[in-house]
């Protein structure tokens, strides 16, 4: 078994979980009960959160643009006011229960991984993708969603507010996917 200095090296935690296994004999104990197993075992919940979680997410936001968004084109001004004050955060309701998980996967792969400089860019990369879309969610949308929900958008002004809704919409999937990639290359490594 590697000497307590040699695990004290800024390492990963399925690095020094590796590096434990490859370097104990057969007839060691290995380190399932120890804390290095404990953290390999977080390391891997965090993961499966952060890289299911941004699947399900981009998923949801790729049936917006592509279900909800040739439908909403296809009604008139009137019948998409009445649609979205109708369904108020009807596409958005499981939105909330898919992000927590993945905030949570991210955070805790980021900060279990923080040692390592290469995966700590990939999963900071990642959380800071699902911010940013976040952000840009509070910012734009939500305010657009709530005029269409209280009726108080006039109708002439919805089709064009529709039209570069949808287009910017998708900057949000592009950010979904985006993290999406940089915490599968993240669990890869």
């Amino acid at each position: 078994m590697p000497r307590r200095k040699e695990i004290d090296k800024v390492l990963s935690y399925r690095q020094i979980y590796v590096e434990l296994v490859r370097t104990a004999p057969a007839a060691a104990p290995r380190p399932e009960n120890g804390w290095e197993a404990r953290a390999a075992m977080a390391l891997a919940v965090f993961q499966f959160l952060a890289v299911f979680g941004i699947g399900a997410f981009t998923g949801m936001l790729l049936s917006i643009g592509m279900s909800f968004g040739a439908y909403w084109k296809s009604l008139s001004p009137e019948a998409l006011i009445d649609w979205f004050a109708s369904n108020k955060k009807g596409a958005a309701k499981p939105l909330g229960p898919i992000l927590l998980p993945t905030l949570i996967g991210l955070g805790g792969a980021l900060w279990l991984q923080w040692g390592d400089p290469q995966a700590r860019w990939l999963w900071a990369g990642a959380l800071a993708s699902i911010v940013v879309l976040l952000v840009f969610t509070v910012v734009y949308f939500f305010p657009i969603n709530g005029k269409l929900e209280s009726r108080t958008m006039p109708p002439a002004q919805v089709p064009a507010t529709i039209r570069q809704w949808l287009s910017l919409h998708w900057i949000r999937v592009f950010l979904s996917l985006l993290a999406g990639v940089l915490s599968f290359i993240a669990v890869l490594r």
